[in-house]
Formats: structure tokens, sequence, C-alpha cells
């Protein structure tokens, strides 16, 4: 009876310490899990960071060569003013020669 006793008295042990076992193993475990997600929400937080950053200077370059198009154009309109000013000054003076023939065949 003593050894069936004994017996039971180890096997006791045997599962207390197994169980205190599997409780640090599994403690263990979820420690690393939790630290595993830790550096990947991390790296996941970097990443967003750096698209975010991309993303702005993406907006801030369009909007520049926006800027840059719409500086050639005025600047292309501008000239095309000068010239068709130009076009009629010389206008206005033929009008002018033209007048000034006119009158001058009728007397």
């Amino acid at each position: 009876m003593e050894s069936t006793f004994q017996f039971y008295q180890d096997f006791v042990s045997f599962c207390e310490m197994n169980t205190t076992l599997g409780f640090g193993l599994f403690d263990l475990a979820n420690r690393e899990a939790v630290d595993e997600s830790a550096e990947w929400r991390l790296r996941f937080d970097e990443a967003e960071e750096r698209a975010n950053t991309c993303a702005k200077e993406l907006k801030s370059v369009k909007a520049n060569l926006g800027d840059n198009s719409m500086t050639k154009r005025l600047d292309m309109l501008q000239k095309e003013n000068m010239n068709l000013l130009e076009r009629v000054e010389t206008l206005k003076q033929e009008l002018e020669a033209e007048k000034l023939k006119c009158s001058t065949q009728k007397l």
C-alpha cells in the first residue's frame, strides 16, 4: 500500500511539475509572440510613415510640375499677346497709310 501511495504522490508531483512547466512554456511562447507582434507593428508603422512621406513628396512634385506647365503656358500666352499687339499696330499703320492715300487721291 505504501508503494501505491508513493506512486500516487510521485504521479501528482510529476503532474504538478508538468503543469508548471507547461504554463512556463506557454508564458514564454506568449511573450515571444507579443514581442514578434510588436516588432511587426513597428515595421508596419515605419512602412506607413515612409509611404505617407512619399505620397506627400509626390503630391508636391505634381503641384510643382503643374505650376511649371502653367508658367510655361503663361509665358507662351504673353509672347502671343505681344505678337498680336505688334500685328495690331502694324495694321493700324497700314490703315492710316491707306486713309492718307485715299484722301490724297480725292484732292
